[in-house]
């Protein structure tokens, strides 16, 4: 069943469109965020930016004598026509990406469909997610434009509005959602706070 035509801001995005359809780019326009104070953890909502400096917690899994484990830094950029990631250690990972900043939150959406974590869930109860991407070689590529409802691989819904309001997630290849072998960063970690991930600050 089609439903009326409502309004509803996406991290600073003003969409109009058809909540049964999902359209997430159609009829959006930039609005400004009236919030005063910044989500927690958001110090830029600049277009590209750099974490590091946290050591990695291996949870108790490294082999006696191996140290105190891998220091890792991560940079995104949100380019006018494609989102960019990169890890310097060069290793394959799991990454998510959640709105948790901005103007969601209450009665407006936050997308979370991509966060490699408990995906998206609209309001008439149809699940979307959870997806990951893939970063090989530490580098990921992600083409706007992607949609809800069929997230094809390479692309992401997210837009360059949305950089100051996304929490990110690294997992290593393989691993599981939990026991500190991750890292989040960006907007507000404690998104993330039943993985027990090393926080990444900038």
């Amino acid at each position: 069943m089609t439903q009326s035509p409502r309004l509803s801001a996406f991290g600073g995005v003003l969409c109009v469109g058809w909540f049964g359809l999902l359209l997430p780019v159609v009829g959006c326009v930039i609005v400004e965020d009236e919030k005063s104070s910044e989500p927690e953890g958001s110090d830029s909502s600049d277009s590209d930016s750099s974490w590091g400096g946290a050591e990695a917690d291996s949870g108790g899994l490294e082999e006696e004598g191996e140290g105190e484990g891998q220091r890792i830094s991560v940079s995104v950029s949100w380019g006018d026509e494609r989102f960019e990631l990169d890890v310097d250690d060069g290793s394959s990972w799991k990454l998510g990406m959640a709105e948790t900043g901005g103007s969601c939150g209450g009665s407006v959406p936050c997308w979370t469909g991509e966060d490699c974590y408990v995906g998206y869930t609209a309001s008439d109860g149809e699940s979307y997610g959870p997806w990951c991407h893939d970063v090989e070689s530490g580098s990921l590529s992600l083409d706007y434009g992607g949609q809800m409802s069929d997230l094809e691989e390479g692309t992401t819904v997210f837009l360059p509005a949305f950089s100051g309001t996304v929490t990110y997630l690294l997992l290593p290849e393989g691993a599981e959602r939990s026991g500190g072998d991750c890292y989040v960063f960006g907007d507000r970690p404690t998104y993330y706070a039943d993985l027990d991930c090393v926080v990444l600050s900038r």
